[in-house]
């Protein structure tokens, strides 16, 4: 979510870049704006990719308890049917 935010960011910075500041950005404030609107990329990269590490971890402990509660649920499917057959 935090990542949408900085890419729109760096978004609305290269839009205004090109257009309306292009004839005010020289020398130093063109580097500086331009090393801004960089940054903002590179921060939305990477907290997209921690979003992506978080999802996957949080999506392997769902499965892990998803085989968990398949495997209790075959089990305890198994002990009623020994059960009955006595």
């Amino acid at each position: 979510m935090i990542s949408g935010l900085f890419l729109f960011l760096a978004l609305l910075m290269l839009a205004l870049g090109l257009t309306l500041f292009s004839a005010k950005l020289a020398g130093v404030n063109f580097a500086t704006y331009w090393l801004v609107c960089f940054l903002l990329t590179g921060i939305a990269a990477i907290t997209a990719l921690a979003d992506l590490a978080l999802i996957r971890r949080k999506l392997r402990k769902e499965q892990q308890q998803l085989i968990q509660s398949t495997v209790e649920d075959a089990r305890s499917e198994k002990a009623k049917g020994s059960l009955q057959k006595e």
